[in-house]
């Protein structure tokens, strides 16, 4: 094959580096290096090239490393070539003995006929489907043999004038030796190689938690070494079952770097992929979700195939294979290898007829001199995508720095990005995938983010009701808007909050509007509206905009590019907010911070109850550490409120006009009744609850979401800086940023700080015509309706703009209930409004803010919506000077 032009490609590799990842297979990466060395030295015969093999060294957890200096035609190259091992996974799931891998592989093909799988790669590729099926095949003719040679054996000794007993006998022992040798044969024929294959593939769909590990610490591998020294061409290898971890740690590493952006240099190549074999399986909706990450990326994705590799989805697109339905994946192209110009033909007739040797033809030396050989295209000089002839179209979105949203530059910045006002297109930020059950028996209490989230299958984001039984209780999943609004306002009294509330709670918030039912919620709510139309908005914007001042004040002090942890930023604004304007106190950071380490703490602890709950198991470990937490963060409003109760009680001038004393003052309409001491300090709690804890996640969200869209955030900087030009922020402004309150609008629907309302059936009834007994679970997941396929457009996508289209209106009226709906509404919606649109206008005039690489929240749903590893970001100071500040 003649060589391209040089000038057509882009510029020569001088170093790379390679990460591989085998197939399904036990061995070492000390083999895969002697590998490795023995055919390199074999293509040196071949191309002419000289290449020096280095040592095989551990580099890290599940990892080892050697170097390859190729030198020849285009100069020397060097390579640093990392083996990252899961063999540790394959070997302890690999069943030892024939016998247990034929009583294995029963289940496994009843649920691959079952789930599809077979029917789906016979559609795919018949010789992929014949090699599914070949273990079955042996095992079958070794049952039909072990049958024919206990007649045999049996026919024989009658004839010989045999006893029956030992006519039996030797009826067994020839079953048993015909059959053993069939067994050994199809062992040495590495047809139960397969069948273990099979086997783990169904495991592995189902959830494995150590590889669910393991990727992610590939993936931040990958990151710390590109960082640490970049190279000119970064390659994630996988062969065979390797194809799929090779995707899996490529949308790991997509997931830690910005939506906007990705570094292009880092590509993609299965070589002998089998992609689909596991995204055809229904439990791996996790890896079909990775697979249309990588596919949305743009990333560069070269997947190499043989069509004479009967172990390989040859040819076959590994997205519409795996069942992800996207209209293009643009980084992606498929090559065939053609084996037949690779080797001579005596040789290349001999390995066809052997699916094993065939399959490993990709990592080895050939009998002539070819451009996309393995060590051409791990080893060469030239890009992955010139080596192999064509270059590839990676379309990576436009990245905008910091320089492009900040100064004085903002808003042409924001027209350059945005184009006549209008904001760039709409990036898919993280939502967590469905998990098996077995996975997530263990994941509903632990702190790695695994939460109820992970229960939903995709079924459950189409559905307009569906239900299931957990542990004996029957719970029903509501989609349908208008048994939304049958379960949440219509009937509401049908329907009462889940006793399971009240338990979770009632450490922290005793028995309070949040938790209560029936006539005390009602004479609450009454009390509470009261005191909300008594306090009032007007009165508390001064409150919230001298703590955001000191918000700002902190901020200057860490906006320098370092991490900053938003998360924590967030919740203490809020909890400062909260202080301010119930208790007419600020919060003091050291305090701020002590409340968001216990929330923290109670909601891990909170969510492990509701999961033994669930489970009807023991809770009380658990409750009486909630109970510890609980009242560690009573403690800090506790001393205050009785103080003010007693000044008020003995009628102590000059009090503060807040919320507090709006509550003190309220007084109920029906029956004059009053909150007394103990019932203030319950009502504080639910409004530091809902005031502090909701409000500080969906900042955090929409700061992560902000980061991640530079030249969005520039033309929102824009609007702030238009409006406070000349002057403070007064009473009223927040109305007038309309696309800040787009962007609040969008991340309350994509992440609700409350992602289910659970309720209970009072009395038998029926929901959609179908029998709801007394005491079954009701639960509405604003998580669900707001992503929901029949109700938004792109429901997964982070997409402002679509409030102001017609489409988007209708669903804002039918399916958006961040709020709740009906009587039990939350009443500090308007607050909650004026006070997140405030601090997101004044960081966006003060700050640029940045996503800190490898820093990727991942969302989990305990009592409210957080990330389960924070959210982590980065502040820059804008250098024009600050507008005034304090409240006008």
């Amino acid at each position: 094959m003649n060589a391209p032009d040089a000038a057509s490609h882009p510029p020569a590799v001088a170093r790379r580096r390679v990460y591989y990842l085998a197939g399904f297979d036990t061995r070492s990466a000390r083999h895969y290096h002697r590998f490795y060395a023995e055919e390199a030295a074999r293509q040196q015969a071949i191309d002419g090239c000289r290449y020096d093999v280095g040592d095989c060294l551990p580099s890290g957890p599940q990892a080892w490393q050697w170097s390859v200096r190729r030198d020849g035609p285009g100069g020397p190259v060097e390579t640093e070539y990392c083996f990252l091992a899961w063999n540790d996974v394959i070997h302890a799931h690999w069943p030892r003995s024939a016998l247990r891998v034929a009583a294995a592989l029963l289940p496994a093909y009843v649920a691959f006929v079952r789930g599809g799988l077979l029917a789906g790669t016979r559609r795919l590729s018949r010789a992929f489907h014949w090699m599914l099926l070949l273990p079955a095949l042996y095992s079958v003719a070794a049952l039909l043999l072990a049958g024919l040679g206990a007649a045999g054996g049996a026919w024989v000794a009658r004839a010989a004038g045999a006893a029956p007993w030992a006519a039996g006998a030797a009826a067994v022992a020839a079953a048993l030796a015909v059959g053993g040798a069939g067994l050994a044969l199809a062992e040495r024929q590495r047809v139960y190689w397969l069948a273990r294959a099979w086997i783990f593939m169904r495991a592995w769909a189902r959830g494995l938690p150590v590889l669910d590990e393991r990727w992610p610490a590939f993936a931040q591998r990958v990151e710390d070494d590109r960082r640490r020294d970049p190279v000119d061409e970064t390659l994630l290898v996988g062969h065979s079952a390797g194809s799929m971890t090779a995707a899996m740690v490529a949308a790991h590493w997509l997931d830690q770097q910005p939506p906007c952006a990705h570094d292009a240099s880092v590509k993609l190549m299965t070589i002998g992929s089998a992609t689909p074999l596991l995204g055809l399986i229904p439990e791996a909706g996790w890896f079909r979700a990775a697979m249309r990450r990588v596919a949305e990326s743009g990333m560069a994705w070269v997947d190499y195939t043989a069509p004479s590799d009967p172990l390989c989805y040859a040819l076959i697109d590994p997205f519409r294979g795996c069942g992800v339905d996207i209209a293009a994946a643009p980084g992606y192209q498929a090559k065939s290898a053609r084996f037949d110009r690779m080797f001579d033909p005596s040789r290349y007739h001999a390995i066809r007829r052997d699916f094993f040797a065939i399959h490993f033809q990709y990592l080895k030396a050939t009998d002539h001199p070819v451009r996309n050989d393995y060590f051409s295209l791990t080893a060469g000089p030239l890009p992955l995508e010139a080596e192999l002839g064509d270059t590839l179209k990676v379309t990576a979105r436009p990245a905008g720095g910091a320089d492009a949203a900040a100064g004085t530059g903002g808003r042409a910045g924001a027209e350059a990005g945005c184009g006549a006002g209008a904001c760039p297109v709409a990036h898919r930020p993280p939502r967590p995938g469905p998990r098996s059950r077995i996975a997530l028996l263990g994941g509903l209490f632990s702190r790695d983010g695994r939460s109820m989230l992970n229960l939903l299958p995709e079924r459950a984001y189409t559905v307009q009701m569906g239900s299931a039984t957990l542990a004996g209780q029957r719970l029903f999943l509501v989609n349908a808007p208008p048994t939304v609004r049958e379960v949440l306002a219509e009937r509401a009294a049908d329907f009462p909050k889940h006793h399971y509330l009240a338990e979770i709670l009632q450490p922290l918030i005793g028995i309070s509007l949040f938790n209560a039912n029936g006539a005390d919620w009602a004479r609450q709510r009454r009390l509470v509206d009261q005191a909300f139309a008594l306090a009032g908005l007007r009165r508390a914007f001064p409150l919230m905009s001298a703590a955001v001042d000191d918000l700002l004040a902190r901020c200057d002090a860490v906006a320098d590019g370092r991490p900053w942890d938003a998360d924590a930023a967030m919740s203490g604004v809020t909890a400062d907010i909260i202080f301010r304007t119930l208790l007419s106190m600020p919060l003091t950071p050291q305090a701020a911070q002590r409340v968001h380490e216990d929330f923290r703490g109670y909601q891990a602890n909170a969510q492990r109850v509701m999961g033994l709950s669930a489970l009807r198991l023991p809770t009380r470990w658990h409750l009486a550490r909630c109970r510890r937490q609980g009242a560690a963060i009573r403690a800090a409003f506790d001393a205050p409120i009785r103080a003010r109760w007693a000044a008020v009680e003995a009628g102590a001038p000059d009090q503060p006009e807040d919320m507090l004393a709006a509550l003190i003052a309220a007084r109920d309409p029906d029956t004059g009744g009053r909150l007394g001491v103990d019932d203030l300090v319950d009502q504080v709690g639910t409004l530091f609850l809902a005031g502090h804890e909701t409000s500080a996640s969906t900042l955090a969200w929409a700061l992560y979401l902000l980061a991640c869209e530079p030249a969005r955030q520039a033309a929102l900087r824009a609007d702030v800086q238009a409006l406070w030009r000349d002057r403070p922020p007064a009473y009223g402004d927040t109305r007038a940023l309309g696309r800040v309150h787009d962007v609040f609008r969008e991340t309350l629907r994509l992440y609700p700080p409350i992602a289910f309302y659970l309720r209970e059936a009072a009395a038998p009834t029926a929901l959609r015509g179908k029998p709801v007994a007394r005491g079954d679970m009701v639960a509405v997941s604003p998580w669900l309706v707001h992503r929901h396929r029949g109700l938004w457009e792109r429901p997964d996508d982070f997409d402002p703009d679509r409030f102001d289209t017609p489409a988007g209106r209708a669903s804002l009226r039918s399916a958006y209930l961040p709020f709740g709906d009906g009587p039990r509404a939350c009443p500090g919606a308007a607050f909650a409004t004026q006070e997140s649109v405030l601090v997101l206008a004044r960081l966006l005039q003060h700050h640029v803010i940045e996503p800190l690489p490898g820093a990727v929240p991942r969302p989990t749903a305990r009592l409210t919506l957080r990330s389960a590893n924070g959210v982590q970001l980065r502040l820059r100071r804008l250098p024009q000077a600050a507008a005034p500040a304090g409240p006008g």
